[in-house]
């Protein structure tokens, strides 16, 4: 049986707080961080779940009522996957998913890979 941890806790209950189609979709994002950034630290942070790889911020999370929004999307981020992004809500760092379409799992992956690639 896994450890309960108090980071894995606060998670669990940030979760909890979510409509099940927001919570299903943070879930999703989870994964697909934890994937790209494997020794990534979990934490609550500003009310949403935040990553951090060497005690620095790699990315955060939240779900809403109609999104789920995923931050920082940064200049390199913006300008390496601006025809990807276009059809999403993006605004001062912020990409935001409708939760009345699936999650575009490549495209979150692609971004992930380079935020990890920023933060070497």
């Amino acid at each position: 049986m896994a450890k309960k941890t108090p980071a894995a806790d606060d998670a669990r209950a940030y979760l909890d707080t979510l409509t099940p189609d927001a919570r299903k979709a943070v879930r999703r994002l989870r994964t697909l961080i934890r994937a790209s950034a494997p020794t990534a630290v979990e934490r609550r942070s500003y009310g949403i779940l935040g990553y951090k790889i060497d005690g620095r911020p790699f990315v955060y999370c939240g779900g809403f009522t109609q999104h789920v929004s995923m931050y920082p999307v940064t200049a390199a981020m913006r300008r390496d996957h601006a025809e990807a992004i276009a059809p999403y809500q993006v605004s001062k760092g912020t990409l935001r998913f409708s939760l009345d379409r699936p999650l575009p799992v490549a495209l979150i992956t692609r971004l992930l890979k380079t935020r990890v690639a920023e933060m070497r």
